[in-house]
């Protein structure tokens, strides 16, 4: 489940973040950020296992695709912010 929602959410917040840090601390940024999402991974799987418990296989993919079509919405109306080259 994680890696569907939270690569949508990762990358937008990753691409907005690299467009407005400067770039002497744009590697310390993105560790940083590396650590944060490497580290919820655990917690994604763990909520999908539970999910598979409690309903089906099938059903947990069925709400997890949902859920991954819904975050891609919300993001297609983000403004995307560039910076000057």
């Amino acid at each position: 489940m994680r890696e569907g929602i939270g690569f949508i959410w990762e990358r937008s917040t990753l691409r907005r973040i690299f467009g407005t840090s400067p770039d002497e601390k744009r590697g310390r940024v993105f560790g940083v950020l590396t650590t944060i999402c490497g580290g919820l991974q655990p917690l994604g799987y763990g909520m999908g296992g539970k999910l598979a418990d409690l309903l089906t296989v099938p059903v947990t993919f069925v709400i997890s695709g949902t859920a991954v079509a819904l975050g891609g919405i919300s993001l297609y109306r983000v403004p995307v912010e560039r910076r000057p080259r």
